[in-house]
């Protein structure tokens, strides 16, 4: 009996997943059905009711053939889901197909995804076009789930990618969608986001947007969040009366978008001045924003690099660097932590939160700008950041008279040469800042002796030392970085840390850290010889 039931077990484990395949290709001129003999040329030809059939016995992916173009006027709009038993993929990248009639030949493509140096001219399939100027990607309104988009190109569309966009707002129930290693450039509307998620409301869960690169667009690079959802009004879809169909959120609606990851992505020349690249509305929570990077060669001005305006999130390994000031007086940070809500008088408190293993250089503002205006915000811990050359300071906080900003733990952070364009200080923290713990920072100012404003008042580092009782371990000397702000031999920053094992246990580069830790972003490796994990996004001195 137990050799039959073995038998019967092995014989289970061999039955493949069921899986229907779908083909797509611009250059294609025979008959079309959707098959790989006859696939679909435009993408208004594809057949959606088809799809969905599919979709309740199989497992449905959608090849484009990715040395193609499609220059026809219109978007993709995918209209079908898949569910917790059958996924949807639409692929852009692993099939080409060589032949335009008669009978075609599909093969796997050899070409690697590009990277930001290079990434769209073959490899991918490309919506968009010169005169048209169409080209996005809508995925659905309501109801998507189980979705994944992968390796598309979109030059100059309208709009870029649209999770959930709706006709007004409030798209819900979009769940388990991931967009990855795409590519979108310079969309032409004024209002051109990257990757916008802007309608998303409730029962919002399990996101990914990983690897893809954004540049050249108006506005945001990627925006997860209908801003204003949780304050209700004519414009807006209230949240429902019923918490329960807001089942993934820990305080009901109010924190109704949750399990998202925004990862391994890149932003080049994104926003007009008042956006940020990486923009995480108030309804999230527990939002994950890690190994991104951002920045400018000149065009794009944009707030911050990350703006966070959400509860809880968890923002590490990311690289800020060159973002550009739309007016002296507004944007160029690195990180923007805010509680303003809506910005239209509707507040959201900003409670908890970890910010760590994060590069902010050359920045024409702030490394990390804490705004508390309308509400507080309250941050657990602040961790092995490096501070490098930011135009005003390493981290400022705004504090509105009757707010709050409360930092838990500020630890192992190195901050070097700071504020060379405005003002004079590393830290600058408003009256109404408190900080719990500050120990083991490394602190380099040599434009003067008073470089850290705390509570209101300027201090010298004895002054924080001793009067404040701060970074009784810290350092306060030239940490001795590369130009690729990376630890150099016989830096004071190396061992200086401490062993925040229990939080985290990798650097920037994912390399393992050792005890004694050391201050900053990077953990020192002779020879420079750090191992890049990141696809496409490598950080200056990688080898």
């Amino acid at each position: 009996m137990k050799t039959l039931i073995g038998a019967v077990l092995l014989l289970l484990m061999a039955v493949p997943v069921r899986a229907t395949d779908y083909y797509v290709d611009a250059s294609w001129t025979g008959t079309q059905s959707g098959t790989a003999a006859a696939p679909w040329r435009l993408r208004s030809a594809i057949n959606w009711t088809t799809v969905a059939t599919a979709l309740t016995t199989d497992n449905v992916t959608i090849y484009f053939s990715s040395r193609d173009r499609w220059d026809d006027a219109g978007t993709l709009t995918i209209a079908a889901t898949g569910s917790v038993s059958f996924a949807l993929l639409l692929d852009g990248h692993s099939k080409y197909n060589l032949v335009d009639s008669g009978t075609t030949s599909w093969l796997a493509e050899t070409i690697p995804i590009g990277t930001k140096d290079d990434p769209c001219t073959t490899g991918r399939a490309t919506f968009g076009s010169s005169t048209n100027h169409s080209g996005g990607i809508y995925i659905g309104h309501n109801t998507r789930a189980y979705l994944t988009l992968y390796g598309f190109c979109m030059d100059q569309p309208v709009y870029g990618i649209s999770i959930g966009p709706g006709t007004g707002h409030g798209a819900h129930d979009v769940h388990h969608v991931t967009v990855d290693s795409n590519y979108v450039n310079a969309p032409t509307n004024a209002e051109g986001q990257g990757i916008y998620g802007g309608d998303l409301t409730y029962n919002v869960h399990d996101l990914i947007v990983s690897r893809n690169i954004i540049a050249n667009n108006h506005k945001e690079c990627i925006y997860i969040g209908q801003y204003n959802f949780f304050a209700g009004g004519a414009d807006k879809v209230a949240p429902p009366s019923a918490d329960a169909q807001c089942t993934n959120a820990p305080s009901g609606c109010q924190d109704s978008l949750t399990g998202n990851v925004i990862e391994y992505n890149v932003c080049l020349n994104a926003g007009g001045g008042q956006e940020g690249d990486i923009d995480i509305k108030p309804g999230n929570y527990g939002a994950i924003v890690r190994y991104n990077e951002s920045y400018s060669t000149g065009t794009g001005t944009s707030l911050a690099c990350i703006i966070a305006s959400a509860s809880a999130m968890q923002i590490y390994g990311n690289y800020c660097h060159g973002q550009i000031a739309a007016d002296p007086g507004d944007g160029g940070s690195g990180i923007q932590i805010n509680a303003d809500g809506d910005g239209e008088t509707n507040e959201h408190a900003t409670v908890g939160g970890s910010i760590y293993n994060n590069v902010f250089a050359a920045n024409a503002q702030k490394g990390i700008f804490i705004v508390a205006n309308l509400a507080n915000v309250s941050l657990d811990l602040i961790a092995n950041n490096t501070f490098v050359s930011n135009g005003q300071a390493g981290i400022t906080a705004n504090v509105t008279a009757g707010r709050a900003v409360t930092i838990t733990s500020l630890t192992n952070n190195l901050f070097a040469t700071n504020s060379a364009v405005s003002g004079t200080t590393e830290l600058n923290l408003a009256s109404g800042t408190t900080v719990t713990s500050a120990d083991h920072n490394l602190f380099y100012h040599p434009a003067g002796a008073t470089f850290i404003n705390y509570g209101g008042s300027s201090r010298t580092w004895t002054q924080w030392q001793q009067t404040l009782g701060f970074d009784g371990n810290g350092v306060n000397a030239d940490p001795q970085l590369n130009a690729a702000y990376r630890l150099q031999g016989g830096s004071p920053a190396i061992g200086a840390g401490q062993d925040l094992s229990a939080t985290f246990t990798v650097d920037i580069r994912q390399v393992l850290r050792s005890v004694p830790w050391d201050i900053g972003a990077d953990e020192y490796a002779a020879g420079g010889g750090f191992r890049e994990l990141r696809r496409g996004i490598p950080l200056p001195g990688d080898q």
